[in-house]
């Protein structure tokens, strides 16, 4: 059986053009630079804090923090993860950090049901 877990990726967050999402980079494994959005609530602050509504300050701005992810795999010191949208990339394992259990959040993997109407 495939279990994955939740887990923080290291990451720098900058403003979206959407109050409630932010803008995040990591640094994938292979060196260049996995870029994608998510909600605001997936996102907390290297002390593990929620990020607040003016963080970061000004748009451009970036500060480092952590997004909420799925650890799908790893091995070899790399890991697969995917991120809230159900993107997925490969990092190095020590950009990675386990969840704690109250910080957890469902993290969609792109599985779609069908809700069936019989006429």
């Amino acid at each position: 059986m495939n279990r994955t877990r939740s887990v923080g990726v290291g990451c720098r967050i900058s403003r979206s053009g959407f109050s409630g999402e932010r803008v995040f980079r990591v640094a994938s494994s292979d060196g260049t630079d996995y870029i994608g959005a998510a909600p605001v609530h997936y996102f907390t602050t290297l002390d593990d804090e929620p990020i607040g509504a003016g963080v970061p300050a000004a748009r451009g701005d970036q500060v480092e923090g952590w997004i909420t992810a799925l650890l799908i795999e790893n091995g070899d010191g790399e890991a697969s993860v995917a991120f809230p949208g159900g993107e997925m990339t490969r990092v190095k394992l020590d950009q990675i950090r386990q969840q704690s259990p109250e910080a957890l959040s469902h993290v969609p993997t792109g599985v779609l049901q069908i809700a069936r109407h019989d006429c």
